[in-house]
């Protein structure tokens, strides 16, 4: 399972545009940018909420993948044989 999680480049790279994402929120806070971050804070995605209570870090995610890397909402097709 980890091997296909990791020779998946959509995976990787929805996580990279998720990096990106939190980088421009860090910076927009005057933190510095991180490197990474745990894969334990993806289930944090749905918690975390702006202004409009019922729009969630995941769903501005999913909105700048559709905008910017339309291919990426079809990285579960590589995780179909996990």
């Amino acid at each position: 399972m980890c091997t296909e999680l990791r020779n998946s480049t959509a995976f990787v790279s929805l996580l990279e545009f998720l990096l990106l994402i939190g980088n421009y929120l860090n910076k927009n806070a005057g933190k510095t940018a991180a490197k990474g971050f745990r894969l334990s804070s993806l289930s944090k995605l749905v918690h975390m909420r702006g202004r409009d209570k019922n729009f969630t870090l995941l769903h501005a995610l999913v909105e700048q993948i559709m905008l910017h890397e339309p291919g990426l909402v079809l990285f579960t097709t590589d995780l179909a044989a996990i």
